[in-house]
């Protein structure tokens, strides 16, 4: 199969971040990265501005990586939140929503699927703190666009 994107450069190291390209800047906020981890923990968890509103992708991170952030990090920017684990309740605390305070809340799960996603727990959560709720599983794919002058 061919790739529509040419990789220039692969990073494994922690050290080697921020990464920019252009104008972008990509900051991973899971720094708790731990050698032989459940793969959820190691989760990139991946903050960047574009278009004057702060994204944040969480992957599949799990409460314990949210409360590993909130221990390092004052704060982080977020306006728009890829919500973790595809609405899980192993993911997206109460806690971390309130500490995070987005606007937008995007949970990319599918129709009717076996695992029950998104958990009531997670969207009453993210209700109870005014943040709006999108989901794939109801819109179908979700796009923000923005155009660069």
């Amino acid at each position: 199969m061919k790739s529509l994107f040419k990789v220039k450069q692969v990073m494994t190291n922690m050290n080697f971040q921020p990464v920019t390209y252009g104008n972008l800047k990509f900051v991973n906020y899971n720094n708790h990265i731990k050698e032989g981890g459940e793969d959820n923990e190691l989760s990139l968890v991946i903050g960047f501005n574009l278009g004057g509103k702060d994204y944040l992708i969480t992957g599949d991170a799990s409460k314990e990586v949210e409360a590993n952030m909130m221990k390092e990090y004052k704060s982080v920017p977020c306006d728009i939140l890829k919500v973790g684990h595809h609405g899980s309740k192993t993911s997206t605390s109460d806690a971390f929503i309130k500490w995070l305070k987005p606007e937008v809340g995007i949970i990319s799960c599918g129709k009717d699927n076996r695992y029950g996603h998104p958990h009531s727990e997670v969207l009453t959560i993210l209700k109870n703190n005014n943040v709006k709720i999108r989901r794939t599983d109801l819109e179908g794919t979700i796009t923000y666009f923005y155009y660069f002058q």
